[in-house]
């Protein structure tokens, strides 16, 4: 029991340093890369991951408000969240118009494989939102 906390905080580090990686991933860069490829803006992995947590946080409250509906909020919340954490891990973005199959396997396993020293319940929360 008293690896426990020393695990959570390997893990919260660990987590941490793989953020500062974000900002390395430039988002679309595949795109800018082609002959005459155009994007709407450059933006780092950082900036989407919180521009699209934000726009998870409006859309659900404003439906849990609208339709008194009940929601798994924070499911949603996480899977937002999580869902980018595999391309600093791969150290890629692959724009979704040319990205295959392979490739959101490949950014899930490399995602299990860098969470998998954490404490089971914060694993499966985690790898159900992913």
């Amino acid at each position: 029991m008293s690896k426990y906390p020393n695990l959570l905080t390997q893990g919260l580090l660990k987590i941490w340093m793989l953020q500062s990686k974000f900002s390395e991933i430039i988002r679309w860069n595949t795109s800018l890369n082609k002959p005459g490829g155009k994007v709407l803006r450059r933006q780092t992995c950082t900036e989407h991951v919180l521009s699209v947590e934000f726009t998870a946080r409006f859309v659900t409250d404003t439906y849990t408000n609208l339709t008194k509906a009940m929601i798994d909020r924070e499911l949603i919340l996480d899977a937002f969240h999580f869902h980018d954490y595999g391309e600093p891990l791969k150290g890629r973005d692959v724009v979704a118009t040319i990205k295959q199959d392979t490739d959101d396997r490949d950014e899930y396993l490399a995602f299990m494989d860098f969470i998998k020293d954490l404490p089971e319940p914060i694993l499966l929360k985690y790898q159900r939102a992913f």
